[in-house]
């Protein structure tokens, strides 16, 4: 088990900085973590001098971060039920209506399931699970291989192609990898950081449900009063006990989230909202000019919690010696990078690729709107009477 790790959680609050904006700067867990370790178990370790000696290492605040990151890193989430092999169990009809219980997971840690690195869309290997895994034993693990393995290449696991922002919270790294051309064409034509084409092509942005609320809000001034937010309040509980999300995923795509539209159509227009719910259906997912600009503003909003410009975010990786092969391919990699370095071009890499997927995002919305407003034209044009029960063609 790794003695160290590289994942925020142990940078210092300096280094922590570097995050502002990004998806990982409120999931660190330090603070948490803290809490918990003074308030349930470090009562229980001063009552028990017999059994957790004072002042050994193994039971300090360093040792329980360091063992709740190995469990973060290493572990898996899998049914209860998967445990569970009394006859009871099985004689339980699977439309149980104990639908809590079925939720239910544990966190579990399996030997060698973690000893494969990942790369996005370099898998090779997959870890199946019961009756996937052997139609001898009908249950347990087993790591196959997906594709043909030629002597002495790497096998990589697969863990659904994680962004870089989650790479760094759990395991301490970032994908740096050359994009896809269909992601640097849409560099191009979103004019943002298309001179450093690397990155993660998993790279993706959760925009909030609240964030698009306070968008709704400034488009209203002053408007948006206390019994405007009752009425807001009222359309969200609506929303979620539909089965939807309050967080909208954006990444490197030319198709904005249709779950994001309808929720901005939702809170924005009333009309939409009554139709919603004689329908029990979510508004439909079209881009006007009233629905643009509300998402377009809470990306903006966005883009101002970051450290910096992305054009410093690009400067510090072109200049780096942990993708020296990649900024040049004559220059030998260098371990000599100072860790705080390290971070900071880490924390560069998802941060550059945060602001990549919110530029794109707007020009999407900002092109989708201009097509919607020529279809719209087209169509009134064709509609447009000449004479008697005929159409201009």
């Amino acid at each position: 088990m790794p003695r160290q790790f590289e994942t925020p959680m142990f940078w210092s609050e300096e280094e922590r900085k570097y995050l502002a904006g990004t998806d990982i700067q409120d999931r660190i867990g330090r603070e948490d973590a803290e809490q918990e370790y003074t308030n349930v178990l470090l009562p229980v370790i001063s009552a028990h001098p017999e059994l957790f000696p004072v002042g050994s290492p193994h039971t300090s605040i360093d040792a329980f971060h360091l063992q709740g990151s190995r469990i973060l890193s290493r572990s898996f989430t899998v049914p209860l039920s998967r445990f569970d092999n009394t006859p009871k169990a099985a004689e339980q009809p699977e439309d149980s209506d104990d639908e809590e219980e079925e939720d239910q997971g544990v966190v579990v840690m399996m030997p060698f399931a973690d000893m494969l690195n990942a790369a996005y869309e370099k898998d090779n290997a997959h870890l199946f699970v019961d009756e996937e895994a052997s139609e001898e034993f009908k249950s347990g693990v087993m790591m196959r291989s997906t594709k043909k393995i030629t002597k002495s290449q790497q096998i990589f696991n697969t863990y659904d192609a994680p962004p870089n922002s989650e790479l760094l919270r759990k395991y301490g790294h970032v994908d740096v990898l050359p994009l896809l051309k269909d992601i640097t064409k849409l560099l191009k034509s979103s004019k943002v950081g298309a001179e450093w084409p690397f990155g993660n092509a998993g790279d993706e942005v959760l925009l909030s449900g609240e964030a698009i609320v306070e968008s709704v809000a400034e488009t209203l001034g002053e408007k948006a009063d206390d019994k405007w937010r009752d009425d807001i309040k009222t359309r969200i509980d609506w929303w979620l006990e539909e089965g939807q999300e309050d967080a909208f995923p954006l990444g490197y795509d030319e198709e904005i989230d249709d779950g994001l539209i309808s929720f901005a159509r939702l809170l924005s227009n009333d009309e939409d909202w009554e139709k919603a719910q004689k329908k029990s259906k979510p508004p439909k997912p079209t881009v006007d000019g009233d629905v643009a600009a509300i998402i377009i503003k809470a990306i903006e909003q966005r883009e101002s919690t970051y450290e910096g410009a992305i054009e410093d975010d690009i400067a510090t990786l072109k200049a780096s010696t942990q993708w020296s092969a990649i900024n040049s391919p004559d220059a030998l990699k260098s371990d000599e990078t100072p860790v705080s370095q390290q971070r900071k071009e880490m924390a560069a890499v998802v941060k550059l690729g945060e602001r990549r997927i919110l530029k794109i995002a707007s020009h999407v919305i900002k092109k989708a709107v201009k097509t919607e407003a020529a279809a719209s034209k087209k169509r009134k044009a064709g509609s447009v009477m000449v004479g008697k029960g005929k159409k201009l063609s």
